[in-house]
């Protein structure tokens, strides 16, 4: 979803969590990096160095093709997914690390197709290739237009919190932290929507 967010001539610019294929590890290393100012990852960053800021509630979930027989399945069971290519993330991002987690904690080993970025999941779920496990917003697109659809399934969603990251010994400006303010105000106007 979101990555590092760096700031250059005093211009913030925003970067996919899956730029270079790193996302999660790269999020925390970009962090430290003095280019960088921000990042956003679905993994709280540990260490004193950083200073972290919970943004939203997120929720991993397995979907398929709209036109895919688990799609119309009021509840998807063992041998569905298991008998299904499951198309993830790399094994760097904090999306991977929590599926697999999961996957582990209820015995689950669906063969598996590695991809670099969302898109690319998202793309591949959708001409049949598989089912995919992203996180529930980066989906909300493709399942409201009906080309994806949400497959129900015991033990998911799985949730997270998504927060933002900086260095502690980094001032934030007031750039900077209006920016933050404005991306919280973003990732959570959709889930208050939702509720209503």
């Amino acid at each position: 979803m979101f990555g590092p967010i760096s700031h250059a001539s005093g211009t913030l610019v925003g970067a996919g969590a899956s730029a270079g294929g790193r996302a999660a590890r790269n999020t925390r290393g970009a962090a430290a990096a003095p280019v960088v100012d921000l990042g956003v990852t679905g993994i709280e960053a540990k260490g004193a160095e950083f200073a972290a800021r919970p943004l939203c509630d997120d929720e991993i979930v397995l979907f398929a093709s709209a036109r895919h027989p688990l799609a119309r399945k009021r509840r998807a069971t063992r041998p569905d997914v298991e008998g299904e290519r499951l198309i993830v993330r790399e094994e760097t991002s904090a999306t991977r690390r929590l599926l697999d987690e999961r996957l582990a904690r209820e015995g689950l080993r669906p063969p598996l197709m590695e991809l670099g970025c969302p898109e690319t999941v998202k793309r591949a779920v959708a001409a049949g290739l598989g089912i995919g496990a992203l996180s529930r917003r980066a989906i909300a697109d493709e399942v409201r237009h009906r080309e994806l659809a949400e497959i129900r399934f015991p033990g998911f969603p799985v949730r997270r919190r998504l927060h933002s990251v900086h260095l502690r010994r980094k001032h934030l400006t007031r750039t900077m932290t209006s920016f933050l303010d404005l991306l919280e105000a973003a990732v959570t106007e959709p889930s208050r929507r939702g509720s209503r």
